[in-house]
């Protein structure tokens, strides 16, 4: 018996750990212990948008396609807005 909620699942799953990634960078920032996470954002990302073509119900799909896209650019917006109110 196939179970057609595993590419849902996963695709909700990379949403909310590409978005928890964030969490230690925008919220207990230190200079001299730099957190890495942010970096896998993209790679998270880009799982959760292959997932989320397997999704059947299309709408639901397109919504989980357009989430992850968000997380998986959220690295080059965060770094844009950065550079460009804070300067380098």
């Amino acid at each position: 018996m196939k179970n057609n909620n595993i590419p849902l699942i996963i695709s909700i799953l990379t949403l909310i750990i590409g978005i928890a990634a964030w969490i230690p960078n925008l919220f207990f920032y230190s200079p001299d212990n730099q957190n890495i996470s942010i970096f896998f954002t993209p790679i998270i990302g880009v799982i959760g948008i292959i997932a989320s073509v397997f999704i059947n119900n299309k709408s639901l799909k397109i919504t989980m396609i357009i989430l992850n896209i968000l997380v998986t650019i959220s690295f080059g917006i965060v770094m844009f807005f950065g550079t460009l109110f804070f300067g380098t």
